[in-house]
């Protein structure tokens, strides 16, 4: 059976297209399906144009964690705090709910229409994005280090 082909792969090197530094440091970025970036950092959220840069809007978001920015939907963001989830729209970041947590959160991740949360210590909690609420608990035996979905 021939291989199936391949696009050609390109031996340029990369190029900086833009940067920008927050400070004290970012905490994490997302790439949106409306053609944006997150940028996550200490206490702000802020949304870029993923060509060029340019700053759309920025909004000072809760003491959060690494990896804790996801895109849901081509409307809203969601930032996993210690003790909620916060959802912003887009493209302004403009607040519009808060989903409380039943413990410390330390992880996250989203897949499809879940976002799952794992917290200091029991089970793994998966949320429905559609509305926020409960759609499993799964046990786990240890502490999580990683998480997805």
């Amino acid at each position: 059976m021939p291989a199936a082909s391949q696009p050609p792969v390109s031996l340029a090197p990369f190029k900086l297209g833009w940067q920008r530094q927050t400070q004290p440091f970012n905490k994490g970025l997302a790439l949106a399906a409306t053609g944006h970036l997150g940028v996550l950092a200490s206490r702000k959220l802020s949304l870029h144009q993923l060509n060029g840069g340019q700053l759309i809007a920025e909004t000072p978001v809760c003491f959060t964690f690494v990896g804790a920015l996801h895109f849901v939907d081509t409307t809203r963001a969601v930032v996993v705090c210690e003790d909620a989830v916060h959802v912003y729209g887009l493209p302004k970041l403009e607040y519009r709910a808060k989903k409380l947590l039943p413990a410390k959160a330390r992880l996250a991740a989203l897949g499809g229409k879940l976002l799952a949360i794992a917290f200091a210590s029991g089970p793994v909690r998966l949320y429905d994005t559609s509305q926020f609420v409960l759609a499993s608990a799964v046990e786990v035996g240890d502490k999580v280090s990683a998480l997805a979905v």
